[in-house]
């Protein structure tokens, strides 16, 4: 799949051939040009709240308008909970030997804080009912555990790790409810062999103690691909398909991109390509769009960014148009990563 991710702007092109014919109209050249970028900047037409990490600040952004706000100078991976009204996300993790410390912050849509949790895993998804936080924590030596946080006793209810004889060695990862359930979530185990990554997507019960399995694929490793690892599992709304990342060779050069299948498996497609790491899908309310971070950062700036996509890959565009201050230069500081997206409250629908 081909698809060029950024393409020039026709109106830029003009500006800068103007520019390089009228060198001594520097300062009318580039008023105009940062104007015309400026009203570009609105980019997105899609619908619907979202919140994202900005260099470690949350941020709540309607899609109708792209206005961003600000709701916590500190803070990383934010969720939301189902009905709207609340964002609850992960704050100042430190490490003390083997042990991890991360406070899980819950605020209202407008940043005021109403509940600081400590304990030692990142907040990943919230139930139904708003009660229960799914979390897990990851490092790089392939230690992983997945818990259940009950909001209403103030504790973890249940936990879930490798050290079970069961998946011995495997890496979890990535838990997410299952739609309309306090129950039940879904959650990713990888492990490499020598044929090569070997990924499964499990459903668990918490409260019978069940897992099932709902898939599994094998990257085998060939000349043209060898597959790191797998992660950012993302459910659609119909429970039918998933996203996903997968990060490593692909012909020459190391990638991170994004594809999708269905959940038990079957019709794995590339949604995106070129340079850069795609990662963090997460899915429209309706299911008919894919939202993800690109990151192109190099030793010069950092650029990551927002991008929308149709579900099938098609019509990539940013959420947020990257002004230029040059004809050929960036600006060069954005830092927009895992976006979550939600449907507007019932109330402001209309």
């Amino acid at each position: 799949m081909d698809i060029d991710l950024e393409p020039s702007s026709p109106i830029n092109t003009r500006i800068g051939t103007f520019f390089n014919k009228r060198k001594s109209n520097l300062v009318f050249c580039l008023s105009i040009l940062f104007s015309v970028n400026l009203a570009l900047a609105r980019q997105a037409t899609s619908t619907g709240l979202i919140i994202f990490d900005r260099d470690r600040e949350i941020i709540k952004t309607d899609l109708k308008t792209l206005d961003r706000t600000v709701l916590s100078k500190h803070g990383m991976q934010p969720v939301w909970f189902p009905d709207g009204t609340r964002i609850a996300f992960s704050d100042k993790p430190t490490i003390t030997g083997d042990r991890v410390k991360i406070n899980t912050v819950i605020i209202d849509v407008t940043g005021k804080i109403l509940r600081e949790i400590s304990n030692d895993m990142f907040v990943e998804d919230v139930d139904v009912d708003g009660t229960l936080l799914l979390q897990d924590w990851h490092d790089w030596n392939g230690h992983s555990a997945i818990g259940v946080f009950d909001l209403n006793v103030s504790s973890e209810i249940y936990r879930m790790s490798p050290n079970q004889s069961w998946y011995s060695g495997w890496e979890f990862s990535c838990p997410k409810w299952e739609a309309s359930s306090d129950s039940s979530f879904y959650f990713l185990v990888q492990k490499r062999n020598a044929v090569g990554l070997t990924i499964q997507i499990l459903s668990c019960n918490f409260r019978l103690k069940t897992i099932r399995t709902m898939s599994s694929v094998t990257f085998e490793k060939t000349e043209f691909r060898n597959v790191d690892s797998v992660f950012d599992l993302a459910i659609a709304p119909t429970g039918r398909e998933v996203a996903i990342a997968i990060s490593g060779i692909f012909g020459k050069n190391h990638q991170t991109q994004i594809f999708k299948m269905n959940i038990d498996g079957s019709n794995l497609q590339q949604l995106t390509a070129g340079s850069g790491t795609h990662e963090a899908p997460c899915w429209s309310p309706d299911g008919s769009e894919i939202m993800f971070n690109l990151d192109r950062s190099s030793d010069f700036n950092r650029l990551m960014s927002l991008w929308i996509m149709n579900a099938d890959g098609s019509n990539q565009k940013r959420v947020f148009k990257q002004p230029y201050l040059f004809p050929l230069m960036f600006v060069a500081d954005e830092y927009d990563a895992r976006p979550q997206w939600i449907d507007y409250p019932h109330e402001k629908r209309n």
